[in-house]
Parts: C-alpha cells; sequence; structure tokens
C-alpha cells in the first residue's frame, strides 16, 4: 500500500513538473476547439497588457470584450500593467507554488518573452490549438521572437514598423538619414529628443540609429560592441543640440508624444506606421502630422499573445486569443481610427471580401512621406546592452 502511495505521489509530483513552458495540460490537450469554446463559456478572463495607449484600451474594452461575450459568453478584463511588472507578478506567483493565479492572457514580446519562457512562466505549446494561427497566420512569424525561439508558446498579434512623426508645418523636409538629423537638430536646438533608453521606444531609436549607421548590412547576429559605441558616439554629438540640452530625455513614450502633442518639439517617434492617425482625430496631435522612416529601412517587430502557466482559465484563454487573431477582429485593429497595428494574417488565406476589407482598413491617405523596406529585429541581447551601456556614453 506504502508502496502505490508513492508510485501515485511520483506521478502527481511529474504532472506538476510538467506544467509550465511544456504541452498544454490535460485539462485541455487532446481537445479540439469546439469543446474547448464550451468549456470556455460563462468564464472570466483577465488580460494583462500594456494599457499605455487610450485607442488601445478603447479597442479591447468597446470592441473585442463585447463580441466575446455575445458570441462566446466570456467575460473579457482588461488588466493594465507593465510588461516587466506583470511578469515579475508571475515570476513571484511560481516561486510561492501558486497553482491558481488571476493572470489568463498575456501580451508579451522580445525580452519579456526570453524571460517568461526561461523561468517557466508560460501555459505551455498553445498554438497548436488555435485554428486561426494554422489557418491565417504567417509562419515566419512563428519562428523567433527578438532571436528566441518561440517553440508555439506564444501567438502574433500583431507587426508594425519603427517610424517617426513630424510635424509639417514646422519641419519643411523630415531628415531621412542621420547626416540630415543631425543637420537639422544643430540649426534648430532643443526641437529634437527621443525617450530614456529605459523605455522600449528609446532603446528603439538607438537600435534604429545602428541600422542607420551600417546602410545594407544585414544583421544576422546582435551586433557588436564597437556597434553600439558608434551609436552611443553618434548620440552623444547631437546630445548638446536635443531638447534640455540632452541633460534629460522623456522618460516614456507618452511623456514625448505630450511634448510634441504641446508643440515643444517636433517629432515624436514609435513602433506603428499608423500610430499617429487616431492622435489626429481626435486632436491631441496637429492636423498637419505625417509619418516617415530613415532611408535605410524601419524596424521591425512583432508582439505576441500567450497564457500564463497558472492560469484558471486556459481553455477560455485559447479561445479569447482565437478570437483576436480572427480575420474580424484584425480588420478592425487595422483602422487607423481604431489602432492602425499592422495584421500578423497572410491576405492570400482569406476570401476576397475580406481582402477587400483589410485594403480599405489600412488606407492612410496621405500620411506618409516615404515609403521603406523591413529590418529585421535585433536579439534581445541588444537591447539589454543598450540599457546598461547607453547612460555611460550619453549623460553629460
Amino acid at each position: 500500500m506504502k508502496r502505490l502511495v508513492l508510485v501515485v505521489l511520483m506521478g502527481l509530483l511529474l504532472a506538476l513538473a510538467a506544467c509550465g513552458n511544456g504541452d498544454v495540460t490535460d485539462s485541455v490537450k487532446g481537445k479540439d476547439f469546439t469543446q474547448l469554446e464550451k468549456d470556455a463559456k460563462g468564464q472570466t478572463v483577465n488580460f494583462y497588457m500594456w494599457g499605455g495607449d487610450k485607442n488601445i484600451n478603447t479597442y479591447i474594452d468597446d470592441f473585442v470584450a463585447p463580441k466575446l461575450k455575445d458570441e462566446q459568453d466570456i467575460t473579457l478584463k482588461r488588466v493594465s500593467m507593465d510588461t516587466v511588472k506583470f511578469i515579475q507578478k508571475l515570476s513571484s506567483e511560481k516561486q510561492a507554488g501558486k497553482k491558481s493565479g488571476s493572470v489568463d492572457v498575456i501580451w508579451i514580446n522580445g525580452q519579456n518573452f526570453k524571460t517568461a519562457k526561461e523561468q517557466g512562466l508560460l501555459y505551455g505549446k498553445i498554438t497548436d490549438q488555435i485554428p486561426n494561427v494554422a489557418q491565417f497566420v504567417d509562419p515566419l512569424l512563428m519562428e523567433k521572437d527578438a532571436g528566441n525561439a518561440i517553440d508555439k508558446m506564444e501567438a502574433p498579434w500583431g507587426k508594425t514598423s519603427f517610424v517617426f512623426q513630424y510635424n509639417e508645418d514646422k519641419v519643411a523636409k523630415p531628415p531621412v538619414n542621420l547626416t540630415e538629423l543631425t543637420a537639422w537638430v544643430k540649426a534648430h536646438p532643443g526641437r529634437f529628443t527621443y525617450p530614456d533608453v529605459a523605455d522600449f521606444t528609446g532603446d528603439a531609436f538607438v537600435r534604429q540609429v545602428i541600422y542607420a549607421q551600417n546602410p545594407g548590412k544585414e544583421f544576422t547576429k546582435a551586433p557588436t560592441k564597437a556597434d553600439r559605441e558608434k551609436a552611443y558616439s553618434y548620440l552623444e554629438s547631437i546630445a548638446p543640440y536635443l531638447w534640455r540640452e540632452g541633460k534629460t530625455y522623456p522618460k516614456t513614450l507618452q511623456e514625448l508624444d505630450q511634448l510634441y502633442a504641446q508643440g515643444q518639439v517636433d517629432f515624436t517617434m514609435g513602433f506603428n506606421e499608423r500610430r499617429a492617425l487616431p492622435f489626429i482625430k481626435d486632436g491631441t496631435f496637429p492636423a498637419s502630422t505625417r509619418t516617415f522612416a530613415l532611408d535605410n529601412g524601419a524596424l521591425t517587430n512583432a508582439h505576441y499573445l500567450s497564457v500564463a502557466f497558472n492560469t484558471r482559465q486556459p481553455a477560455a484563454s485559447l479561445v479569447v486569443i482565437n478570437y483576436l487573431l480572427s480575420e474580424e477582429a484584425q480588420a478592425e485593429k487595422l483602422k487607423t481610427a481604431v489602432w492602425g497595428d499592422g495584421t500578423t494574417l497572410l491576405m492570400n488565406k482569406m476570401t476576397r471580401d475580406w481582402q477587400a476589407k483589410f485594403e480599405t482598413a489600412g488606407e492612410t491617405g496621405n500620411q506618409f512621406y516615404n515609403t521603406w523596406q523591413a529590418l529585421n529585429e535585433f536579439p534581445d541581447t541588444t537591447a539589454e546592452a543598450i540599457q546598461k551601456e547607453w547612460g555611460n556614453y550619453v549623460y553629460p
């Protein structure tokens, strides 16, 4: 009898050890999607996501949540929290052995995905059980996230390019390379800046500078320390001509957007080539705002959805992600008046009717000053290095 009990206990321990970053657990594993939808009815899913953009929040609250409630009887609750903080929350729950948590679906990518994967904070290999992944999602986005193998643990939700916005009434011709940017900031001191690299956008700006200093180069590996130091040297050279003489930087993209909206600077920036249009529509940005990229190309970044290792609602979480990757939800978020986030779906997999809807949703009028090619994102070790090194070079 004691031996039987011991065998059972060992089996339970092995099963628990497999939960998180392994295959999905028995509560959903092997079930077809119709059964998952049945299991999901009446459940509440907590969606932990960055909440710094009111247009994104409105899209989730006023479009996605009502659709899920009406069509799937799922209550979706958006929980606004910086990604680093909810990763820390999950890590604490993992260390405390908390098997049932409050986090279900998470919006994640890059360095945070790497951390979550390494620490066992993700539910497992989920994408095989999400029909819209197999039917529509670009398979190239399923391979790596900032150099880290995805291993079916997250599903691509959106894809964007790193671009700049400027006020056409104040800037006759935007600087599309570093030589022109240098000339412009020196001729207009205090009218340009970028976020501190502790902010994702500030870090991305430095990565964009590295690409701009190496036109035509395709980085198959992370840039070297010499590459990074060359970028810091350039940024140090223009720092005295930046907003507040480069002695301080906006802490977040939201702060930079506010400076631009208030007319204190003439440029802002960020991932998402359509990001300015909702702000123009609601009057936050001037109507004369236009978008451009540097002439050697724009850093391109995908962002993803995953499920927490200790979710209480695994079936409902997969149903939520499946809807977020539907033609309907993706076409809506592509609309420039809604979010303008690029789709991860392949249009050649859609019907002609849906293709037409996506083409209409993606219209931008005369917003773009130029066109550009996509540049691959660097491995996340590059971002980590920049965050550690930048202040040692750029701050006076």
